[in-house]
Formats: C-alpha cells, structure tokens, sequence
C-alpha cells in the first residue's frame, strides 16, 4: 500500500477520527472532525456505499454548522447533492445544490458545484 492510499483508507480515518475526538474537549467539536467526516464520506461515495457516505456528510453537516463554517457547510450541501444525483433522485438533490450555492462562502477554497439544469437535463 503507498503512502497516498495510506492516508486515505478508511481506517486511517476512523483512527484518526477517533483520537481526534478523544482529545476534543468540552462540548466544542473542531472543524478537523468535519473533514474527517467528509473525507470518510468521500471514500464512502468513490466506493458506492451511498447509506454510510450520506450518513458521514450529514455528521460533518452538523459540526460545520456548529462551527458556522461556511465553507464547510457549502462542501456538505454539495457533496450530499452529488450523492443524490449519483443515485437517480435529482430532485431530493436540488435543495442541497441551492443552499450550497446560496452559502457564502467568502472563506470556502471548494470544488465547484454542478449546476441545478446540468443534472435534470
């Protein structure tokens, strides 16, 4: 296995998620979590595990917005819009797409996002 596959298996990142949630403190989560979250839900998608990639971008959802990052919460509309497009139920992916496209995301370095009419037509 390289180093690059390494860092990106998903037991490194539950291992990481792990630690990184053993050592958080109080009832603040930080935002390394969210990405360990997403990138969990990224290896999730590439592999067609749709159930648990929605379930991981949906835990990352809601640290994002805990930490009102919105470039956090813009990824996570996104990729969750992507996950419906990828499974045949464009409309359940417009609202995503929407408040992923609405977010400001003035400190987002974030991948860009398909437009709305690419997907229905």
């Amino acid at each position: 296995m390289s180093s690059s596959e390494l860092v990106r298996s998903p037991a490194t990142y539950r291992m990481t998620l792990c630690c990184a949630t053993r050592t958080t403190t109080g009832l603040k989560v930080s935002s390394s979590e969210a990405s360990l979250y997403g990138g969990l839900g990224e290896i999730d998608l590439q592999q067609k595990r749709f159930p648990q990639a929605l379930e991981n971008f949906r835990r990352a959802h809601v640290i994002a917005e805990q930490q009102q990052s919105s470039a956090l919460i813009s990824s996570t509309n996104g990729r969750m819009g992507d996950l419906y497009r990828m499974t045949d139920r464009p409309s359940e992916a417009i609202p995503y797409y929407q408040v992923a496209n609405s977010t400001d995301r003035s400190d987002a370095v974030a991948a860009p996002i398909p437009r709305i009419s690419a997907i229905l037509f």
